[in-house]
């Protein structure tokens, strides 16, 4: 029996430590890092659109956004730091592994895609994922803007609203009179179709026309396949947690800007 009990709660603390934030977001500081460089040798001329909305709060301070955005990620880090320790979480160890398990999932990534499409190809015309070089041309500064901009991403699509749709739906399947576990697959399903669609939803400037001015242009195949990619990275962000899922996001994102289609890993 005690052997069960210490196998159980390690298996609790390893499901806690995939979702645990403090680690994920020290592993993901590089990319914050590779982000705020991005912008910065760009002079501010390309953001990313989820960064463009957890800013909006900075908007009277724009001015100062950029240096108030580098102070509050130092001061997250102080932060994590301190929580990890608190948890006696090794911080290198915990982040060696998100990235490894990140490279991992973003290599798998594409061959699952291009089945999905392949799939979907019935309704939709197959989509032409290459990189668009009249947006811009690609670059160290587009590569970390790209790169460190799905950390953003995951931070508004799958935390934020993948975690707010939980929440409203299982309270409201509870209230309904269903059980536990129908009221929790209800809502797992619900939020990862509707934060997938939302993920979809703000590439393209008909949705974000209010925010900003860098959206894509409207076409069905690639809102298929950006919630198709939405649905993929929900999956990974509940079973690996956030780190694995922005790694993932990130590397696949610089995989699209060199030119790798999808079906090279096919």
């Amino acid at each position: 029996m005690a052997a069960r009990s210490k196998g159980g709660e390690a298996a609790l603390e390893s499901e806690a430590f995939r979702h645990a934030l403090s680690p994920a977001y020290l592993a993901m500081l590089p990319m914050f890092l590779a982000y705020e460089l991005g912008v910065r040798e760009l002079g501010g001329a390309r953001r990313n659109a989820a960064q463009e909305f957890l800013g909006l709060w900075m908007s009277p301070l724009r001015e100062h956004a950029d240096g108030i955005r580098w102070g509050l990620l130092a001061a997250f880090a102080v932060v994590a730091l301190y929580l990890c320790r608190r948890r006696k979480i090794r911080v290198i160890d915990a982040a060696a592994r998100i990235w490894l398990e990140g490279v991992l999932v973003a290599l798998t990534l594409g061959p699952i895609l291009v089945g999905l499409t392949a799939l979907a190809a019935r309704w939709v015309p197959r989509l032409d994922v290459s990189w668009d070089a009249s947006r811009a041309s690609p670059g160290l500064a587009v590569a970390g803007l790209l790169f460190g901009g799905s950390v953003y991403e995951e931070l508004v699509f799958r935390i934020g609203l993948y975690g707010i749709l939980f929440w409203t739906a299982v309270r409201a399947v509870r209230s309904l009179g269903a059980g536990e576990i129908a009221a929790r697959w209800s809502a797992e399903l619900f939020a990862l179709v509707g934060s997938s669609c939302g993920f979809a939803a703000f590439h393209f400037e008909r949705f974000t026309g209010w925010l900003w001015s860098g959206g894509l242009e409207f076409s069905a195949p690639m809102f298929l396949w950006l919630v198709l990619a939405g649905l993929l990275l929900g999956l990974v962000y509940r079973w690996r947690g956030p780190g694995v899922a922005a790694v993932a996001h990130g590397l696949f994102n610089l995989a699209l800007l060199v030119g790798i289609d999808p079906d090279v890993l096919a």
